[in-house]
């Protein structure tokens, strides 16, 4: 089994780079970072950089729906996580205790996925 946790995204340094990617218009992006800005203003919003990269990778260039996933992630940040980082083991309660080896594959595969995008967004 992989250990894809051996090294661990730097959210800090991948979110300008996404945000550019997916806003290259400064005026859009200008906007897309007025409504990510909603996310972090709070004691309990966590890890700001990367819940916004999920809301982000979630969204996509859609400003309606980057909103929308803010708003969510701003009342529980898990959400936008499950969605963005973890959407097929989300899917599937119980699996976990039911079928150990794959509820396993099904993490792994998330992962894989999530950096496929990061990498695909920065590279």
């Amino acid at each position: 089994m992989s250990n894809a946790n051996t090294n661990p995204i730097d959210y800090e340094k991948v979110l300008p780079i996404i945000m550019e990617k997916l806003f290259p218009n400064e005026i859009n992006r200008q906007d897309a970072l007025e409504i990510l800005a909603a996310y972090g203003t709070r004691s309990f919003h966590q890890e700001t950089a990367r819940v916004r990269t999920a809301i982000l990778k979630v969204a996509s260039t859609d400003l309606s729906s980057l909103r929308q996933h803010t708003e969510t992630a701003c009342r529980d940040f898990r959400d936008i996580l499950c969605l963005a980082e973890y959407p097929s083991q989300s899917k599937r309660w119980g699996l976990k205790k039911r079928n150990p080896e794959k509820y396993q594959r099904l993490v792994e595969d998330d992962r894989q996925q999530h950096r496929e995008w990061i990498e695909q967004m920065t590279g």
